[in-house]
């Protein structure tokens, strides 16, 4: 099969020649499965990432994703993708190897040639319970209760140009523009990231958490304005609850993404849920790099409150 899909509403650059204004093609790849093995694409796709980076847009529980993740994923990038898909349930692998910065349409248009010279790896693995022992089965609230459990790691080379931007917004002002983080890493051989995760449904009740270590390989003897830096280290981190307050409904979790799929709300007059999450974002590093004097050292903490209406399986209100 094949997937393709242009993205309207997305700006390709802030300094391109469109001005900044364009057509962002999100997916363009073709795909083979192969039963028993998984499913393999190959084009401009979703990288393997960590459980909010890995959960659809569509499933969101919140209007965006933590802070952290800003900072720390490859998203659609141009490379070989591999996914269990489902053929060794309960277990799900997810890996990709990519080329370049994010998204090959965008980089055609925007992104020196030396950019092309970037290479990535990530992965993610995921083991998903679905049948508790009868201590988690007496505490059990509804009929879909799972516990998840995994990881996800990712590798960039920045040995082309040893530099990367690492930008992170508050959730819920992304179309503001206004970042908490926003600077440059310089002199970086590489740039990692990743950590555990875990998720767990509970008739109406959803809990997930996810932590991440972030950290840059400096290269030999980096001396800039007469500072010699040493090897960056940061983290970010999130734990999130999600409740229902009417309707035998629940936050499905499927073995088969590693990740969490769209509420299915069948009550007649909708169901309405009650969210909370605490997430932190800890980039201050004591040997920060800097460019054009701007710091990279950030240290904030952030706690969300909101309430979710789903009108049906494919409406809701956030």
């Amino acid at each position: 099969g094949f997937a393709f899909q242009p993205d309207f509403s997305d700006t390709v650059s802030d300094n391109s020649n469109t001005g900044g204004k364009g057509v962002n093609v999100i997916d363009a790849l073709i795909y083979k499965n192969i039963k028993g093995l998984g499913k393999f694409s190959f084009g401009n796709a979703k990288s393997a990432g960590g459980f909010w980076e890995n959960t659809s847009s569509n499933s969101l529980l919140f209007m965006e994703r933590p802070m952290y993740n800003e900072a720390a994923n490859l998203a659609h990038r141009a490379g070989i993708h591999f996914d269990t898909a489902g053929s060794i349930k309960p277990f799900h692998l997810k890996t990709s190897f990519t080329v370049g910065n994010e998204g090959a349409w965008r980089q055609e248009q925007e992104d020196s040639d030396t950019i092309e010279d970037r290479w990535n790896i990530s992965g993610a693995a995921h083991y998903t319970w679905s049948k508790m022992n009868n201590y988690w089965s007496r505490l059990s609230l509804g009929k879909n209760h799972k516990l998840l459990i995994g990881g996800s790691w990712a590798y960039e080379s920045h040995n082309d140009s040893n530099g990367r931007a690492i930008e992170a917004r508050a959730n819920g002002v992304h179309t503001l523009g206004e970042k908490v983080l926003d600077a440059d890493l310089i002199d970086i051989d590489d740039y990692m990231f990743g950590g555990p995760q875990f998720a767990y449904t509970n008739g109406p009740l959803f809990v997930a958490g996810e932590w991440y270590n972030i950290s840059a390989n400096r290269i030999d003897n980096s001396v800039t304005n007469n500072e010699k830096y040493g090897d960056f280290q940061a983290n970010g981190y999130s734990a999130f609850v999600h409740y229902f307050f009417n309707s035998n409904t629940s936050i499905p979790i499927s073995e088969k993404k590693g990740a969490i799929n769209s509420v299915k709300c069948k009550s007649q007059y909708g169901c309405t849920a009650a969210k909370l999450m605490f997430e932190g974002l800890h980039f201050a590093h004591s040997e920060e790099s800097k460019a054009n004097s701007a710091d990279t050292g950030v240290d904030g903490k952030v706690f969300h409150f909101g309430l979710n209406h789903y009108f049906n399986s494919n409406v809701r209100l956030m």
